[in-house]
C-alpha cells in the first residue's frame, strides 16, 4: 500500500488522508461514505510483516 491510496474508495470507505507510515504497516484517515459520513482510520499491514 502506499499514499496513492489517497481519493481511493474501499469497499465503503473512502481514502482522505495518509497518517502516519511505519515497518508494521500504513495508517490512513477515511471516511465512511454510504450513510454515517463519520472520519476513521483505517490500518493496512505491510506484505511479509513477521
Amino acid at each position: 500500500m502506499t499514499a496513492a491510496l489517497v481519493g481511493a474508495e474501499l469497499n465503503h470507505y473512502k481514502v482522505v488522508a495518509q497518517l502516519a507510515k511505519g515497518g508494521m504497516g500504513e495508517v490512513f484517515l477515511a471516511e465512511d461514505t454510504p450513510m454515517l459520513g463519520r472520519a476513521c482510520r483505517l490500518w493496512c499491514a505491510t506484505p511479509n510483516v513477521g
